[in-house]
């Protein structure tokens, strides 16, 4: 059984230190629009005002938001250890991204029963569900969050819990034998040749996109209803195959995107430079020859998995300068870094938009003066479900192998020979 610690109950607030609706329904619609800077501004005068589990839990949600990882735990913590079910919740997205799914669904537990969090809450418990191969449980959450939930938020609730019974639970998992999926390089990307629904089909794979996607023209090439914006169809990526949901892009190259909600669920290796990509069922001891490599080229990545429903995101945690921050890693464009962070490392008073940085960076055991260009605040706000002060670009990850092992949830960058 999971134990949280008490960090001592707050005092109660009273008079003008007194909790009011009108601060917390302030940081909670800026948080729901996406205004995560002014919701954590307001959390923190809120905390110095009045210190205890609400405005703890509020801090964490923003710091979170921001990809303040460790920051946002140490609040939760203290929040839960009041008992607080917001700081419950927000321990639990923490414990869930190091890969501690059943500790994870026992302290969200609590969250499910309060009102105003249960739809937030039924989805998060119903993600950790999918992700340990319980479709039917994970589809019941999902109906139940649906049920107190906005009506776009309970039509896309309603729709995972559809995706997650058309199946049988088995057909979720993937299951085959490791191999070298047929690719093509392309302008810096890697085209992967795979079949979706039976159909052939050419996805760039992106490891920075969370949520794989097919585009309206394949979906209507392999006779996909036009107005579904999301369908579970069966995948095979060179020897495996498994049910995958994947989501409807806007038209572009190819015909979609192989993102990390799928590339975290099974072992992979991959060289962008050449577009080389072996595949490989989790867990596989048999297939560990395929996937050797050099520990002396080999760097370990401090990594997290972020997930929100049926998405993942990966997050990694370098040192820039001497502060650990939360990076993604991207395979196109620059190396880029938010303002605050850039300011923070430098020490200097002001830095403009676009002004480029050399800044010392530690990635595992690899170390360099890396370039960056200074970047807004919420610069990755399209990321779900965080936002990171970091993003490393082609100028970094062209020039690695990239190995990921779901079973261990290890992140490898290894130098090519």
């Amino acid at each position: 059984m999971l134990l949280v610690a008490a960090s001592g109950c707050a005092r109660p607030a009273t008079g003008a230190n007194a909790a009011t609706p009108q601060t917390e329904n302030r940081i909670e619609q800026a948080l729901q629009t996406g205004d995560v800077v002014t919701a954590l501004g307001v959390a923190q005068d809120y905390e110095r005002r009045v210190p205890g589990p609400e405005a703890w839990s509020y801090m964490g949600r923003a710091l979170w938001r921001l990809g303040e990882l460790q920051r946002a735990e140490g609040f939760h913590r203290r929040s839960a250890g009041d008992a607080h079910p917001e700081g419950q919740l927000g321990l639990a997205r923490a414990l869930a991204a190091r890969g501690e799914f059943e500790a994870a669904l026992e302290l969200a537990d609590p969250s499910l029963a309060v009102g105003s969090m249960s739809s937030r809450a039924a989805s998060f418990v119903g993600s950790i569900s999918w992700r340990l191969l319980r479709p039917a449980a994970a589809a019941e959450q999902f109906e139940r969050g649906a049920a107190t939930a906005t009506a776009e938020t309970a039509r896309r609730l309603n729709r995972w819990a559809h995706l997650l019974r058309e199946a049988p639970a088995g057909a979720w998992a993937w299951r085959g034998t490791a191999g070298v999926v047929p690719t093509a390089l392309e302008n810096g990307s890697t085209w992967a040749e795979v079949r979706i629904g039976g159909h052939a089909a050419r996805l760039r794979v992106d490891p920075y996109a969370w949520r794989s996607s097919i585009t309206p023209t394949f979906a209507d090439r392999a006779g996909l209803s036009t107005e579904s914006q999301i369908d579970a169809l069966h995948v095979q990526l060179g020897g495996i195959e498994a049910m995958v949901p994947m989501r409807r892009s806007p038209e572009g190259e190819g015909d979609g995107v192989l993102g990390f909600d799928v590339l975290s669920r099974v072992r992979w290796m991959w060289t962008p430079t050449s577009g080389y990509l072996l595949v490989g069922v989790a867990g596989d001891e048999a297939e560990e020859v395929l996937f050797q490599r050099d520990l002396e080229r080999t760097h370990w990545v401090h990594a997290r998995v972020i997930i929100d429903g049926l998405d993942a995101q990966l997050v990694v945690f370098p040192r820039v300068g001497a502060r650990p921050v939360a990076a993604t890693l991207a395979f196109v464009g620059a190396n880029t870094v938010a303002t605050h962070t850039a300011v923070a490392v430098t020490e200097r008073e002001a830095l403009a938009l676009g002004e480029t940085v050399e800044l010392l960076t530690r990635v595992g055991g690899w170390s360099d003066s890396v370039a960056y260009r200074v970047g807004p605040e919420m610069m990755a706000a399209r990321q779900v479900p965080i936002a990171t002060p970091v993003v490393f670009g082609a100028e970094f990850t062209s020039g690695w192998t990239w190995r990921w092992s779901p079973s261990a949830r290890q992140l490898a960058m290894i130098r090519p020979r």
